[in-house]
């Protein structure tokens, strides 16, 4: 009889490191606090290790300890004819302000301290053009100021809100109607920019799960990648790839609920951890059962690519996860026939088998990342599926004609999502 080997815990990072920090003008005592981080608008960090400044621009948005701010490096240039100015370095950085009153407070939901151990962990292997890294990270009295690139194209959702899919950004957060079927050029363009952005996606996370970093990421999702570029540049690449050309730049970013994983064999178990967005949970993350580090991060790459390709969330609603969005795709084993029902008849087989190869139920045959980084799909130039001929009626009719009993079980599982009204 062969023993199951006992899930392994998580293994720590190590504590953060800060460097010494200093505001110009100095903060009068408690007024940072007071007035959370407003204050900080027009003044100048210091760091006291480098001599770098930052002028911080304006503050992006609140956060749960502090603000993420737009900041500017200068240095101070001594005029020709005249007193000293500021050069300022044309990119731009984010500095995220954690204050230090309320990271000591009790009962925290969450340390972002451990976002920057996280961080720091990963540039201490190398760090990956495709990963979050960190410019530097200061200290003084009042607060942490972690400094970042800024990424000018923002989320990765709102990319795939403003594509011309016929939703609203408010409608991709929940299911709807199913949308026509784009044109064979939408399609053709859909796929190119796609690719592009996945295989960045997909790069990243083959550098967190290789030997030597061992990182699961655990909230992989569309929220959670920052695109330089924006879709211009997207569409710009004509789908090659690469660096160059106006290609985005993609990073995976906000390593809160990541984790490293100790050395073993593929479909090493962790000990259950629940967390990340629903959207893009795996069954066994779902279920709070111990999970593969690495599957569980395809299984929501394999969702990101759903969403990049038809611009819909999965189909399932919040109080159905378990019976109905898991059965439709790991019960019936054929993402196709699914996409087929939601109007999605045009995207590639090639596509299609590697969303398939994500989310498969059974973890242990899920595609590794390095199988994913090699799919033809990635790799390749696969252009979108021709569409079917109007004489022979459409593959979703044919379909039916030759499996009527299994495609009716689909439907019902569909019917059963409230999605009664996107099958005609």
């Amino acid at each position: 009889m062969v023993t199951q080997a006992q899930p392994a815990p998580p293994l720590p990072f190590d504590n953060p490191v800060f460097g010494p920090a200093a505001v110009e003008p100095a903060h009068p005592p408690g007024v940072l606090n007071e007035e959370r981080t407003e204050v900080l608008q027009g003044k100048v960090l210091l760091s006291l290790a480098t001599g770098t400044r930052w002028e911080l621009i304006r503050v992006i948005r609140e956060c749960l300890y502090g603000a993420v701010v737009q900041a500017a490096r200068f240095t101070v240039v001594q005029g020709e004819c005249g007193p000293p100015y500021r050069q300022y370095d044309p990119q731009l950085v984010a500095v995220k302000v954690l204050l230090w009153d309320l990271l000591r407070q009790e009962n925290q939901v969450d340390d972002p301290r451990r976002e920057v151990a996280a961080m720091q962990y990963l540039d201490s292997r190398g760090g990956h053009r495709n990963v979050m890294s960190l410019t530097e990270v200061i200290s003084d009295g009042h607060a942490i100021y972690v400094i970042m690139p800024f990424f000018t194209g923002g989320e990765l959702f709102g990319f795939v809100a403003s594509q011309p899919y016929p939703m609203s950004e408010d409608e991709l957060t929940r299911t709807t109607a199913a949308p026509p079927a784009p044109s064979r050029a939408a399609a053709a363009a859909a796929a190119a920019q796609a690719r592009i952005i996945f295989r960045q996606v997909a790069n990243a996370l083959a550098f967190l799960h290789r030997d030597g970093v061992r990182v699961v990421h655990r909230d992989v999702s569309l929220e959670n990648c920052l695109l330089q570029g924006g879709a211009a540049a997207a569409a710009g690449d004509g789908g090659g790839g690469g660096g160059g050309g106006g290609a985005p730049h993609v990073v995976v970013m906000d390593f809160g609920m990541a984790l490293r994983y100790p050395s073993g064999p593929r479909g090493t178990l962790m000990t259950p951890h629940y967390g990340g967005k629903e959207y893009y949970m795996s069954p066994e993350v779902v279920l709070r059962d111990p999970f593969s580090p690495e599957a569980i991060d395809v299984w929501a790459a394999g969702i990101i690519l759903l969403m990049l390709l038809t611009g819909r969330p999965p189909p399932y609603k919040r109080a159905m996860v378990h019976q109905h969005w898991f059965a439709v795709i790991a019960v019936h084993h054929d993402l196709q026939q699914v996409l087929d029902l939601m109007g999605f008849n045009n995207i590639s087989p090639a596509a299609v088998d590697l969303m398939q190869g994500c989310l498969k139920r059974n973890h242990e045959e899920r595609y590794t990342t390095q199988q994913i980084c090699s799919h033809p799909w990635v790799v390749g130039d696969v252009g979108p599926r021709a569409l079917p001929e109007r004489r022979g009626g459409s593959r979703t009719a044919r379909y039916r004609a030759a499996a009527p009993p299994r495609c009716e079980r689909l439907r019902a599982c569909l019917e059963a999502m409230g999605r009664a009204g996107a099958i005609e």
